[in-house]
């Protein structure tokens, strides 16, 4: 009797990400549309921010990539070409072969400290991160991504439960 087992190895930080924030070309807040060509995802809670026109912002080809708010913890994953916004973000992309989602999931679970409005990059730097075989990866983003799905129509519910409240009660008076 022979018992499969599954390989997990557990790499530090530096040696599974790449920060390719540098040599981007950032857009300053002041400069943001509320249209345009290219989304600009910055350090914020909500995913896109603003647009820009300027094709040379463009950030690392439109490959997809993880943003890290250095000030904000607040972790995107962006799958779509993007533009950076102003200063405090990170733009991390795997330097090994790995599932960029299932990575973006683990760096969602971390619970780093909280520094004020202080950098945090240096904590999520210094985190392990738990890499199974590539299938298994896939396998775990893709249970993810279908909780994520439920989760947002269970928001879309609810929201459209408290609509209904609302009418209700203006109805009766």
């Amino acid at each position: 009797y022979i018992k499969s087992i599954r390989l997990l190895y557990i790499l530090p930080f530096e040696t599974v990400f790449s920060d390719e924030s540098g040599g981007n070309v950032k857009t300053p807040q002041r400069e943001y549309l509320q249209t345009g060509a290219f989304p600009i995802v910055d350090q914020g809670k909500i995913l896109v921010s603003g647009y820009t026109n300027d094709a040379s912002r463009v950030c690392g080809e439109g490959r997809p990539a993880i943003v890290f708010g250095d000030h904000t913890r607040c972790i995107k994953y962006v799958d779509f070409e993007f533009c950076m916004g102003a200063d405090g973000i990170k733009v991390l992309r795997p330097k090994m072969e790995a599932d960029l989602k299932y990575l973006y999931y683990y760096l969602h679970s971390l619970r780093l400290p909280d520094a004020g409005y202080d950098r945090h990059y240096k904590y999520l730097k210094r985190t392990e991160i738990p890499l199974p075989p590539l299938p298994e990866q896939r396998r775990i983003a893709a249970i993810l991504d279908q909780a994520d799905a439920l989760r947002a129509k269970r928001r879309e519910a609810l929201a459209q439960l408290d609509s209904l409240t609302q009418s209700i009660f203006i109805e009766m008076f």
